[in-house]
């Protein structure tokens, strides 16, 4: 086991379009209990063993595979572009690593991700004395923050330089919200709404949108905004040249009124 593993840090490694195929398969199952997953292999016009290292995330589904099951399938052209789109990501997706609970709880302050994400920018290693007046805390607090992000394998020394040893850290994907996990999402609120006083307009983008919504839409919605997620990180890992600030997003999608209740 290696230390990653041992704080409970693993990379992501999952596609959209494998999970489509499961729900797809799921589906036929449930309208014909006898139907199996070499029936669906069939369906597919491939081999039972490929879809079975499919589903175990054992094979790397191709551009080509993609265009072929999914026309198989009778995706939309538009559909199978979206995919296609998805797999582009996945070495990206790959530099992910998911954090659970247990490391989470460690390093649950806002700065300690907004230090993190400052190791990208070039020669902020010389910068670290800066760090307090840049983020408005203490020099103690940047000192334990650095010490235990070390401790956690998250930062190294490596040819006489402080570095970041992982890539974006993800509590992704989770069907609950842990303590901690709530109190650095209310933290990063916060600090938005604070940008909203003292950020130029130019530097930020807070905005919100009002709407009556059928409540069975929900999972949907949200669906939508993992993928907005994925497309942002796509997005400024592909087209910064380079790094110069730390920014976050924080998007709360939340009942303002319910009627339906």
């Amino acid at each position: 086991m290696n230390f990653m593993e041992l704080h409970g840090i693993h990379d992501l490694d999952s596609s959209d379009f494998v999970q489509k195929l499961k729900d797809i398969f799921e589906e036929r199952k449930e309208k014909n209990k006898r139907y199996s997953l070499r029936a669906f292999a069939r369906d597919l016009n491939i081999e039972a063993s490929l879809l079975s290292k499919m589903f175990r995330g054992q094979y790397k589904l191709t551009s080509k595979m993609i265009i072929r099951l999914g026309q198989t399938l009778g995706f939309s052209g538009r559909e199978i572009s979206i995919f296609l789109s998805e797999n582009r990501q996945c070495d990206h997706l790959r530099r992910f690593s998911h954090i659970d609970d247990e490391v989470f709880q460690v390093i649950s302050n806002w700065y300690y991700f907004a230090v993190l994400r400052a190791f990208d920018i070039q020669g902020f290693d010389q910068l670290i004395h800066r760090v307090p007046d840049m983020l408005g805390v203490s020099k103690c607090d940047v000192e334990t923050c650095l010490s235990v992000l070390k401790r956690l394998g998250l930062l190294e020394v490596r040819d006489g330089r402080l570095v970041r040893s992982v890539g974006q850290l993800s509590t992704f994907p989770c069907d609950r919200t842990s303590e901690a996990n709530k109190k650095v999402q209310i933290e990063f609120l916060e600090k938005a709404i604070r940008s909203i006083h003292d950020v130029p307009i130019e530097n930020r983008d807070n905005t919100t949108i009002t709407f009556s919504i059928d409540r069975k839409l929900i999972p949907e919605l949200k669906e939508e905004i993992a993928r907005f997620r994925k497309n942002i990180s796509y997005l400024v890992a592909n087209k910064s040249l380079e790094d110069t600030d730390v920014y976050n997003i924080s998007i709360a999608l939340y009942p303002l009124l319910l009627v339906g209740a």
